[in-house]
């Protein structure tokens, strides 16, 4: 149930498991999905509003910014890995060198690139200068914690729980320390995490060194360290995960109900009740996976975001940040300081996506689309300053999983006998990053 990432992943895994099995034993997979789109949470395809624009419309990896096929990315590794796709190649995902800013509401007062291997040594001088030794021991942070965390990428073990997973890779402690403590323990000094970590943290979860665990600041820390990229399409990769698992895919079919199904008072599988354009169907099935979360009280588990697309005739206003005119960096990320003027408030980012074209892709681009992450719909007043026109807005309800600290009370994959979800394993860190790409089924034991 569920045609995001873990549903798409079930389906694929399960698919390549009984490719092995020599008992004569198949499996026929069948996926619901209750919208007409596949890709979950960051399902997305929407038309800005222009018909003469070629390149107009705004897709999932829009949304994520170009990290999902960045070098080093767990969607990119996985779509190599079992697809044999290729990127950065001529026609694929291009890497560009991307300069990222920090603006305090007054000035940028600091600048990394993208990725670092790509920073001038001006950029490194400054930093050192700042922040003295923070800038280094935080580069080399996330080196021990994602060393066990590709080992539990790697691994082919069954595992009961999310417990069992993070014990076998050695990451217990990252998974129960928090960030702040983890900083503060690798001589991380204070202006550095409140002028860069702090923002690089809320860029990629939503949350700030405060509240997520070692292990998420890791994983954002190692995020920000690959290059953007573009031109990589998830639901590229997505629909070809789907057609090599050979499963039955339901768009726009909704289970509105479920429950055991008896047979001589021995349960024989699950009937779902189903709902597909007004018509009521129902059917049973051995076994049910659930991809998307069946908590009743979701959102107490998640934080969303507002993302607002701003499309510009030009380059947004530099001087607003403070940035010579035509300097406009590629990303600004945005520190909460009392300087900050109010319609910054809550604001993560602001950061280019791409150019939009007109009908002659000859000409320069018509358009610039930018991107704005933040906790409320912005206001018309940052749009007018920052000079966009065009605007869309897009609320992604359950964008960020709680990833606070987390020493005990992991649970289980298994629900009930043939009944398993996957939302647990965003305990410790999103549905995408530990997908396998996706191998969560492979913790479903037959």
């Amino acid at each position: 149930m569920g045609a995001g990432p873990a549903g798409i992943a079930a389906a694929f895994r399960l698919s390549d498991e009984f490719k092995l099995k020599t008992d004569g034993r198949k499996v026929e997979a069948v996926v619901f999905e209750r919208t007409q789109l596949i890709g979950g949470r960051m399902a997305i395809d929407v038309d800005i509003g222009d018909r003469w624009f070629s390149q107009s419309r705004i897709r999932s990896g829009d949304l994520a910014g170009g990290d999902l096929f960045a070098a080093g990315g767990v969607v990119r590794g996985r779509a190599e890995q079992f697809l044999g796709m290729e990127f950065g190649k001529k026609g694929n995902a291009v890497v560009k060198r991307g300069e990222v800013g920090f603006f305090d509401g007054k000035e940028i007062v600091s600048r990394v690139t993208r990725p670092r291997s790509e920073m001038s040594w001006g950029q490194w001088w400054a930093l050192v200068w700042r922040y003295g030794a923070s800038f280094v021991w935080v580069r080399n942070l996330p080196t021990g914690t994602m060393k066990g965390f590709r080992k539990l990428l790697n691994a082919e073990e069954t595992f009961e729980g999310v417990g069992e997973m993070v014990e076998a890779a050695g990451i217990g402690e990252a998974v129960g320390m928090s960030a702040r403590e983890r900083l503060k323990t690798n001589g991380v000094g204070e202006l550095y995490r409140e002028e860069v970590v702090e923002q690089q943290a809320r860029r990629q979860f939503g949350q700030g060194t405060e509240e997520i665990s070692d292990l998420a600041l890791s994983m954002a820390l190692q995020r920000e360290d690959q290059g953007l990229s573009n031109g990589g399409k998830l639901e590229d990769v997505l629909t070809e995960f789907l057609a090599r698992s050979k499963a039955e895919v339901r768009l726009g079919t909704e289970v509105t109900n479920m429950r055991p199904e008896y047979v001589n008072e021995h349960k024989n599988g699950w009937l779902l009740e189903l709902q597909k354009a007004g018509q009521q169907t129902h059917e049973v099935f051995d076994k049910v996976i659930l991809a998307s979360s069946w908590n009743t009280t979701l959102k107490d588990y998640y934080r969303h975001v507002w993302i607002t697309f701003i499309a510009s005739n030009g380059k947004l206003d530099a001087e607003y940040f403070g940035i010579e005119e035509n300097t406009l960096l590629s990303q600004i990320l945005i520190i909460d300081t009392p300087a900050l003027p109010s319609e910054l408030r809550g604001v993560y980012e602001v950061s280019y996506v791409k150019d939009l074209y007109g009908p002659d892709l000859r000409v320069q681009a018509v358009y610039k689309l930018y991107r704005v992450l933040s906790d409320n719909p912005i206001s018309e007043n940052l749009i007018s300053k920052i000079g966009g026109e065009r605007v869309l807005h897009v609320k992604t309800q359950y964008a960020y999983p709680l990833l606070y600290p987390r020493s005990e009370g992991l649970e289980k994959f298994k629900i009930q006998d043939g009944l398993y979800r996957t939302d647990v394993i965003e305990e410790v860190a999103s549905s995408v990053d530990l997908s396998k790409f996706f191998q969560d089924t492979s913790l479903f034991k037959y």
